[in-house]
C-alpha cells in the first residue's frame, strides 16, 4: 500500500512541478503585447483620403520582447456569399522590431497604409465590391470606413508574434477592430487610450 501511495505522490508532485514551470515560463517570462482599444483617425495632408489611421501597441511585461512581427488583415465574413470569407493583407508603416522594451519605451504607434497600390488594387479589380468603394480605391481616396462598410461584421485583424530572449517562449496576440472602433480622437500622451477615455 505504501508503494502505491509513494507512486501517487510522485506523480502528483511531478504534475504540480510541471504546471509551475509552465506557469512561470508562459505566464511570467513570455512577452505580452497589448493593443489600443481604438483606431485613431486624424487629419493628414499626405494621405489620399486626407486622414491617417493609427493603432498603438506596447510590451506590458517587465522584460524585452524580441523578434516582434506584426501582420494586419481586413476580414470580410460571409462575403461575397454566405459561407465565404475573404481576407486581404493591409500594409503597415512598421511591422517588425528586433526588440520592444517594456513600458513606455516599448509603445509604438502603427499606421495602416491604405494608399498602398497593391491594397487599393484589391478594391479596384474585384468585381464584388461596391461601386463607390471601387471608385475611391481608383481615385486614391479610400477610407477605412469604406473598407469596413463593405459587409456586416467586417473587421481589421492585427496579429503580433513576440519571443522572450532568455527562455525563447513565444506568444501570439490578436486584436480586432470594427467600424465602431474608429474614433477621431487622438491618443493620450504616453497611453494606449484616446482622449475621450475609450
Amino acid at each position: 500500500m505504501e508503494f502505491f501511495i509513494s507512486i501517487a505522490c510522485g506523480v502528483l508532485t511531478g504534475l504540480i512541478s510541471s504546471f509551475l514551470v509552465w506557469w512561470y515560463l508562459y505566464c511570467h517570462l513570455s512577452p505580452k503585447i497589448e493593443f489600443s482599444k481604438k483606431i485613431s483617425k486624424r487629419p493628414s495632408k499626405s494621405r489620399g483620403c486626407k486622414f491617417s489611421y493609427q493603432f498603438r501597441l506596447q510590451n506590458s511585461r517587465s522584460r524585452n520582447a524580441f523578434n516582434v512581427q506584426l501582420k494586419a488583415q481586413v476580414v470580410f465574413p460571409n462575403f461575397p456569399a454566405a459561407g465565404v470569407r475573404n481576407l486581404y493583407p493591409i500594409p503597415l508603416d512598421s511591422d517588425s522590431w528586433v526588440y520592444l522594451p517594456p513600458g513606455n519605451d516599448g509603445r509604438k504607434g502603427v499606421f495602416l497604409e491604405l494608399d498602398n497600390d497593391d491594397f487599393r488594387g484589391i478594391f479596384r479589380t474585384k468585381h464584388f465590391f461596391p461601386e463607390d468603394v471601387k471608385k475611391n480605391a481608383s481615385d486614391g481616396t479610400l477610407f477605412l470606413e469604406d473598407v469596413l462598410g463593405v459587409t456586416k461584421n467586417s473587421h481589421v485583424r492585427i496579429r503580433a508574434i513576440a519571443t522572450h530572449g532568455t527562455s525563447t517562449a513565444m506568444n501570439v496576440f490578436c486584436v480586432q477592430y470594427a467600424l465602431k472602433d474608429i474614433t477621431e480622437s487622438k491618443f493620450k500622451k504616453g497611453s494606449l487610450e484616446v482622449e475621450n477615455g475609450n
